[in-house]
């Protein structure tokens, strides 16, 4: 795993002191997400913060995976269910649900998701979000590698 070098926080006053190479967040000043989203769909898939849930019974829905959050815990329990993740400096503390959206799309529980789908920037096929776009990455790196993805 790499060094993060500088500590990650949810919200900047302004964009302008993001680092670089900074992960996807929320800007409150300008009201909006900023980043770079594919670094943070790399750090979560990096980190194992996305797991499969299976069926849920619930909602009768089937493929539901959920993407943990990046923080300094080992273990996230979600629905009386432990799930192990690698620990980095704290970022967010929110578990998202990821569900299946349509026959080629993810949909997540955020509100960077929620926000694309109301501007109608969700293409079938494509990642409407950070966390859509690990789960991508995830399902790539357990094809090509053998790997299971649990």
């Amino acid at each position: 795993m790499s060094e993060v070098q500088e500590p990650l926080r949810d919200v900047y006053l302004d964009t302008s002191e993001a680092p670089p190479n900074e992960v996807m967040f929320w800007s409150s000043r300008g009201e909006h997400l900023s980043g770079k989203v594919n670094q943070k769909a790399a750090l979560l898939t990096e980190l194992g913060c996305i797991k499969y849930v299976g069926d849920d019974s619930h909602l009768s829905e089937k493929s539901v995976f959920i993407c943990l959050p990046i923080n300094m815990s080992e273990e996230i329990v979600v629905d009386g269910r432990v799930f192990k993740k690698t620990p980095a400096k704290h970022y967010n503390s929110t578990v998202y649900w990821i569900r299946k959206y349509d026959k080629d799309t993810f949909k997540c529980s955020c509100q960077g998701w929620a926000a694309a789908k109301k501007r109608d920037l969700i293409v079938p096929g494509m990642a409407g979000c950070a966390h859509v776009l690990a789960l991508y990455h995830a399902f790539k790196n357990k094809r090509f590698s053998g790997g299971v993805l649990i």
